[in-house]
């Protein structure tokens, strides 16, 4: 009997058809979060696509480096008028809790709860190296974490944090007045120039995050908010961890949360 199992098992892997039904298979478990990831981007991207083409400028998935070589993988860039809006895409399911000023925010599905890194934080590291590569002071970027429609988003602190669905009417409605000069077409293709779009720049990307996850407790404490460097600062209320890009970034931490 064992030996009749194993050579059906043999026969049925020799098909072509169910062996690409079991390759695709271990593709999506082993690729299945950035899989959901690039999704959820394609469909802000259609979403964003709606936008007047007379009045806003579309940049989806821009890899810039800043001035200390790090690198920042920005999911949509919106040149208009109005200001140039970052939008962070998650592509996430169930209740999302969290408050503006928490460096971490919750993911509730049924009884699991999972904790992931404020995205308004890593949405500012964005805005910090646009603003650098720009010229442009930071009050004319506009800052959006944008959910799938999927999540229910329990956000407080005024993050600018909407779903997919009321992306665009967002960027229409609450944003009307004209605060940006500069030729928006100069400024996107300034930004087209900067760009890394070499064939491994998501690999190396990758890298980058992991070195920063897994640096030394005892080196420097990297900012949550723009990824500079925190050092230690007097003031009148005792010392405290100040981020060293000051006055630009203006991310403080007690010494005691070290």
């Amino acid at each position: 009997m064992e030996k009749v199992m194993w050579q059906l098992t043999f026969e049925f892997l020799k098909n072509p058809f169910f062996l690409g039904v079991i390759i695709i298979g271990i593709l999506w478990v082993i690729f299945y979060k950035k899989i959901i990831g690039k999704i959820g981007e394609l469909d802000v991207s259609h979403e964003l696509n709606k936008l007047p083409s007379n009045k806003y400028s579309i940049i989806n998935n821009a890899m810039l480096y800043d001035e200390n070589g790090k690198s920042h993988q920005i999911d949509h860039i919106v040149f208009s008028k109005f200001g140039i809006f970052v939008i962070e895409t998650k592509n996430f399911e169930g209740l999302i809790k969290g408050n503006k000023y928490d460096k971490q925010w919750i993911q509730i599905l049924g009884k699991t709860k999972n904790d992931f890194y404020n995205p308004i934080h890593q949405n500012y590291g964005h805005i910090k190296v646009l603003e650098e590569k720009l010229n442009i002071k930071e009050n004319k970027f506009i800052s959006i974490v944008c959910f799938s429609d999927k999540a229910k988003l329990k956000i407080t602190g005024n993050g600018n944090v909407t779903n997919t669905r009321n992306l665009v009417s967002k960027i229409i409605n609450e944003y009307t007045e004209t605060i940006i000069q500069e030729d928006i077409n100069d400024l996107m293709k300034k930004i087209e120039a900067l760009q890394d779009k070499s064939f491994n720049r998501n690999f190396n990307h990758v890298n980058n995050i992991k070195k920063s996850l897994n640096k030394n407790p005892s080196e420097d404490k990297i900012c949550p908010k723009c990824g500079g460097r925190l050092i230690e600062r007097k003031g009148k209320y005792g010392d405290f961890l100040g981020c060293y890009n000051y006055p630009k970034c203006r991310y403080t931490e007690k010494l005691d949360e070290k």
